[in-house]
């Protein structure tokens, strides 16, 4: 700016300064937490969808944001293929019965049908022969709680809006939420507040999800939030104790109550479809509980140190942790607990192990991530991956984490190995993801971003794998099978030994011989 005749040279000095950096350090200036679609290209990803979450102070207004595969609701596509559509670049279309018309509504099934014929028609004639066929799908959702009390709901794939409800006093705080198939919970102040999950039909129409059922007042201070079965809300509370409500009873409720030695470090955890849970406490102890029928607990573990993320669920009724005092443990919730396994390593652990296929992925608070074996408990790598401090996500590809200082860094799932991620992209806020091949990253100002693997428009569920067979030790025959053949060294087999009371070649000594008893003999004690 002109000043007495001469220029001021400051503000220019500033911008060659900053043209200069961005030439060689062109990475700092794409920092941010979101990646760019050039970097997520180079990872064999694109975005599917981003949306701002309307929260008042962006992230840091965030009190859960939790994911959720909602079993019980289907998602249902129509698809024109090509040949017998084995592959998913066979695909040529999909079309949603749930898509919008224009008046807002979904067209339904018969419409995405016609609409589907109609395309392989038009194929027909430009001489591509193609097919229909029908796909279902779960639903994944997104649940989202402010520190407003602003509880709603999102479809995970598209990032549309399925309901959105104000629920609580602000003034009071929240807890963590609790999520099953048909109702989602919170904890306000020493209140429970349960809103029905999904669409309900009724005798004349659909009671739409996000309704509030009438709260439920608490008997004890909460500490943590919530935790589902399928249908008992678990809240651990002050007085190192559980309390269980039904959770489609309608007030007043008594609760079942149970006290445990410690207080609960982390909120129980449960595999999809299971009604086992496990948690964790700060005396040292893993706690499984049974919540078919009235809640129980099975069984108990004294472990060396504390879990202090709380527990891992796995298929086949096994739980994952690793505790501060260096050790990672495989276990299998029978009805008395059978340990698995049990590793030693030379640090402690401060995160709950990450499950990639039947590998266990454990980070140490130094940020050496190990590969176990899920049946053994065998190191899969050939040495730990370094500077890992969690890890969130897997594309079936690749493994996602965050390091120490907060940047996304991604591993290659067989061997380890470190996979160059472009540009500077730090990743404070994520939302870990164990269901789908999706990665969901929030940026500061609390938006959104779902990346997809570029080749797969359709998620791949990860748990809905089959738990690989445990083999029972003195496992009895089925029934109906034959019993394995006995050898001759057995002397309960199939070949009787010979009586030494019985007939046969053996004389038996009480038998028809003389009775020294008898009366025709002379008895030395007789008379």
């Amino acid at each position: 700016m002109p000043h007495n005749g001469k220029v001021d040279a400051g503000p220019l000095r500033v911008f060659v300064l900053l043209a200069a950096f961005a030439v060689l350090c062109p990475s700092a200036l794409l920092a941010g937490d979101l990646l760019s679609p050039v970097a997520a290209e180079r990872l064999g990803l694109v975005e599917a969808w981003h949306r701002q979450l309307g929260t008042a102070s962006g992230a840091r207004s965030i009190v859960d944001l939790q994911l959720w595969v909602q079993r019980s609701q289907t998602r249902e596509y129509v698809e024109i293929v090509i040949g017998d559509g084995a592959a998913d670049g066979n695909v040529l279309q999909r079309i949603s019965t749930s898509q919008r018309d224009r008046s807002g509504r979904p067209i339904g099934k018969a419409e995405a049908e016609r609409l589907a014929r109609f395309e392989v028609l038009k194929l027909k004639r430009r001489g591509i022969e193609a097919t229909t066929r029908n796909t279902t799908l779960p639903q994944v959702r997104l649940y989202h709680l402010g520190e407003d009390g602003s509880l709603a709901a999102y479809d995970a794939e598209s990032g549309e809006l399925l309901w959105s409800v104000r629920i609580g006093l602000p003034r009071l705080g929240y807890g963590k939420l609790g999520i099953n198939d048909r109702f989602v919970s919170v904890v306000n102040g020493t209140t429970l507040l349960r809103v029905v999950a999904e669409d309900v039909p009724t005798e004349t129409s659909v009671a739409p999800g996000g309704r509030p059922l009438e709260p439920v007042r608490l008997d004890h201070i909460p500490t943590l939030g919530v935790s589902h079965s399928e249908n008992y809300a678990f809240v651990p509370n002050t007085l190192q104790g559980m309390e269980m409500y039904p959770l489609a009873a309608a007030p007043p409720i008594e609760p079942h109550f149970e006290i445990f030695y410690g207080h609960t470090l982390a909120l129980p955890s449960r595999f999809p479809g299971s009604n086992l849970l496990s948690w964790s406490t700060d005396q040292g102890f893993i706690y499984v509980s049974e919540a078919d029928g009235t809640p129980s607990t099975l069984f108990r573990l004294k472990v060396d140190g504390i879990a202090r993320d709380g527990v891992t669920p796995a298929s086949g009724e096994r739980f994952f942790f690793a505790t501060s005092g260096g050790r990672v443990y495989g276990l299998h919730a029978s009805r008395i607990g059978e340990v698995l396994w049990n590793r030693s390593f030379a640090a402690p652990f401060y995160h709950a192990p990450y499950l990639v296929g039947e590998n266990v992925l454990v980070s140490t608070s130094y940020g050496s991530l190990y590969s176990l074996s899920a049946e053994k408990g065998d190191e899969v790598w050939p040495a730990p991956t370094q500077q890992i401090e969690t890890v969130f996500a897997f594309d079936g590809n690749r493994i996602y984490g965050r390091t120490p200082d907060g940047q996304l860094t991604t591993v290659d799932p067989q061997n380890g190995r470190k996979i160059d991620v472009p540009g500077s992209v730090f990743v404070d806020n994520v939302i870990l993801n164990a269901e789908t091949d999706r990665l969901y990253l929030v940026s500061g100002g609390g938006t959104v971003q779902c990346l997809r693997p570029s080749n797969r428009e359709l998620p791949t569920f990860f748990r809905d794998v089959p738990p690989p067979v445990r083999e029972e030790p003195d496992a009895k025959p089925k029934a109906g099978s034959s019993a394995p053949a006995q050898t001759p060294d057995d002397p309960f087999g199939t070949e009787p030994a010979p009586d030494p009371f019985g007939g046969g070649d053996m004389s038996d000594p009480f038998g028809g011989g003389d009775d020294p008893f008898a009366t025709g003999t002379d008895d030395p004690f007789g008379s």
